[in-house]
């Protein structure tokens, strides 16, 4: 069922299109094992279609979505900052993981605040 747009859902629109293209950026500008860049890329693919879904619709699946995708994102950057990439060593995230971590949190918290907003103008 879609819902018309709010402020806070258009930046978290917008934040999930960011979120696509630093993605697709880590995926072609790395050197990745063929698992890593298997997963990378079917994250590319998953965050690109709940972004033109959200575009579009608004809808609660295409938010749960986002705010999935975007939890996963920013774990994994997390992950893999604190305990490496499987058979790999640790290694620092750099500038891509640093905006991945920050977009990924941005869209958390602008769908949640969209949510409160939503909430409060049914009652």
């Amino acid at each position: 069922m879609e819902h018309p747009h709010t402020p806070a859902s258009r930046a978290a629109a917008f934040a999930t299109t960011l979120l696509v293209l630093v993605e697709l950026a880590r995926v072609a500008g790395g050197r990745h094992d063929s698992y890593v860049a298997a997963l990378l890329l079917a994250l590319l693919v998953a965050t690109a279609a709940v972004s033109l879904k959200l575009h579009r619709d608004n809808c609660f699946e295409s938010r749960l979505g986002a705010t999935l995708l975007a939890a996963f994102t920013g774990g994994g950057v997390v992950l893999t900052a604190v305990a490496g990439l499987p058979g790999q060593d640790v290694r620092p995230f750099g500038s891509l993981g640093f905006v991945m971590l920050v977009v990924s949190a941005a869209i958390v918290g602008l769908l949640s605040y969209d949510q409160a907003q939503r909430v409060a103008d049914r009652r």
